[in-house]
């Protein structure tokens, strides 16, 4: 018989074997990828395991909740169709499950809401669950019924710090200000890619104010239709959200460096620990030099000065998924969060992450001394003097190479044109002289 859902039931377990032989075909081995399309259907059936064999691709899929967030064939060869499962009237299904030896449960149909697409890494993909008409319920109904199988997932010992008090469970109230200042420092901070509920920070924060993580999940996505970096590239992100995620937006992008500072204060303090103690514990919280203060300075204020500084790196690191743009170099501890318009010149956007760049330390330097730009265009210009000095191959792979590139624009927050203007200006009158 030709692939039909009549018989499939939702949350009915079934293996490939069993599937099929109900479909006609001699073996599983023509389903047994994790995206099939039946030749001759509307259909496109995908088959997801989150905890895979060691052998198996290490593809990051996880459900959570309502939202599937899955990565594509590493060859891509199945990303167009994902993508244009929204204009061709495809129907898309899910078979999921947790362990490979398990079998996939049929959790319907799913549309796509959200996606990234990506050359040199497995593209992004953000599905949302279409609940059975025959057991639709609200969010916060759905929120309270799998609040107990959230917790089940979880380790026995699991490896996040839980708060010395847990908070009461709040679900079902209002968000107040703290949680969405919370939510958002999150956002800021977690790579787009992870703004799901298997993210230990994600289940970190709905511990300690109490929401569930498939909450903070769904809040962290709200956030991100917000994202005018995202929204160029046509991720939507949630449809909708509320009132108070563009208050707190606003706030932000109003005052970095104070809401940063009040967040992350609050953070520390949902967390029992001293902000001082715990930027210690953090790795690469060193004072860059652009952040070296003045001699005099109070003991509070170096407390905010590192943890704005923090907070800015992390902010962009997890912009640029840890990536330096010009290069692709992926060591964290190489890294730099670059500032576009100087630190010291522009106290309203210090941290600001739309005034930011994740370079290596020598290209870092190379841009702070103004040897090499990065054009409102996103191209990198390298300097003639650089050029002219460089007179092997060996120093030609260090900068000049990298002349008249694109950089690899972040997945959240885009360099801003006028400060990446106000930077190539300088840089050309630098050249003039």
């Amino acid at each position: 018989m030709p692939v039909s859902f009549d018989g499939i039931f939702v949350g009915k377990s079934y293996d490939r074997k069993k599937l099929a032989s109900f479909w006609g075909y001699q073996t599983f081995h023509a389903i047994a990828k994790g995206v099939v399309t039946p030749a001759g259907t509307p259909f496109v059936i995908l088959f997801i395991t989150e905890n895979k064999q060691a052998s198996s691709t290490p593809y990051v899929d996880a459900l959570s909740g309502n939202f599937l967030h899955m990565e594509g064939e590493a060859a891509h060869g199945s990303d167009r169709r994902l993508v244009n499962s929204t204009k061709d009237g495809s129907e898309v299904h899910l078979f999921h499950r947790k362990f490979h030896h398990d079998p996939f449960v049929y959790e319907g149909q799913v549309t796509l809401t959200a996606y990234n697409l990506e050359t040199a890494r497995p593209s992004h993909f953000t599905f949302t669950l279409q609940l059975h008409a025959a057991a639709k319920i609200s969010y916060a109904d759905y929120t309270e019924n799998v609040e107990s199988l959230l917790v089940a997932e979880l380790p026995e010992e699991p490896s996040i710090v839980h708060p010395p008090t847990p908070k009461k469970s709040t679900r079902g109230e209002t968000w107040s200000y703290n949680e969405l200042l919370l939510a958002f420092n999150l956002y800021c901070k977690t790579p787009f890619g992870r703004l799901h509920k298997s993210n230990p920070d994600v289940i970190a924060l709905a511990a300690l104010i109490g929401r569930s993580v498939n909450a903070v999940s769904w809040k962290l996505v709200n956030f991100a239709r917000l994202d005018p970096a995202l929204q160029k590239r046509g991720i939507k992100g949630a449809s909708h959200g509320g009132k108070g995620e563009i208050e707190i937006w606003n706030a932000f992008h109003e005052n970095w460096e104070a809401l940063s500072v009040e967040s992350e204060t609050l953070l520390a303090n949902l967390q029992g620990l001293n902000i001082e103690l715990k930027l210690e514990s953090e790795e690469n919280t060193s004072i860059e030099p652009e952040f070296i203060p003045p001699d005099g300075i109070d003991r509070m204020s170096l407390v905010k000065l590192r943890v704005n500084q923090s907070f800015f790196r992390r902010t962009i690191l997890a912009s640029y998924d840890a990536t330096c743009c010009i290069t692709g170099i992926r060591v964290p501890e190489l890294l730099v969060a670059s500032h576009i318009v100087p630190w010291a010149t522009s106290e309203k956007h210090r941290l600001n992450p739309t005034n930011g760049l994740c370079l290596n330390a020598l290209h870092d330097r190379a841009y702070d001394r103004h040897l090499l730009t990065v054009t409102p265009n996103h191209e990198v210009l390298v300097s003639e003097r650089v050029s002219k000095a460089f007179t092997n191959p060996e120093e030609h792979m260090l900068l000049t190479r990298f002349h008249g590139r694109q950089i690899t624009l972040p997945k959240k927050f885009h360099p801003e044109a006028a400060f990446l203007k106000r930077h190539y200006d300088m840089f050309v009158e630098k050249q003039a002289n």
